[in-house]
């Protein structure tokens, strides 16, 4: 009778090929573990790596966003009066008044 089919009952005494069988048991309890845990380090790295794609994505179509943003408010700001334009302007309307009542005062 093999010990490999049955590695839970006790042993009654040990020889060779009983500690043989048993070491073949634990090495192969030791792999199955090493499997296990090979193929869920691959899914995680396998998840690991989805998710990088996924966030380099992301971050591309923000930077796309941001740049396209920028622009817009570097054309927004270059529409903006500058101050200087903005000081002549008032210069004029107040020039304008100006005349505007004194054509009236001497009607």
């Amino acid at each position: 009778m093999d010990r490999m089919d049955k590695p839970d009952e006790p042993v009654t005494g040990w020889t060779p090929d009983t500690l043989h069988e048993l070491v073949c048991v634990k090495v192969k309890a030791l792999r199955d573990v090493m499997d296990e845990r090979d193929r869920r380090y691959a899914e995680n790295t396998e998840s690991v790596s989805k998710a990088l794609e996924v966030a380099e994505k992301v971050t591309e179509a923000w930077r796309a966003s941001a740049n396209e943003w920028r622009l817009a408010m570097s054309d927004r700001e270059r529409k903006f009066m500058t101050k200087e334009i903005g000081m002549i302007f008032t210069i004029l309307s107040i020039a304008a008044l100006i005349i505007t009542i004194y054509e009236f005062l001497h009607k």
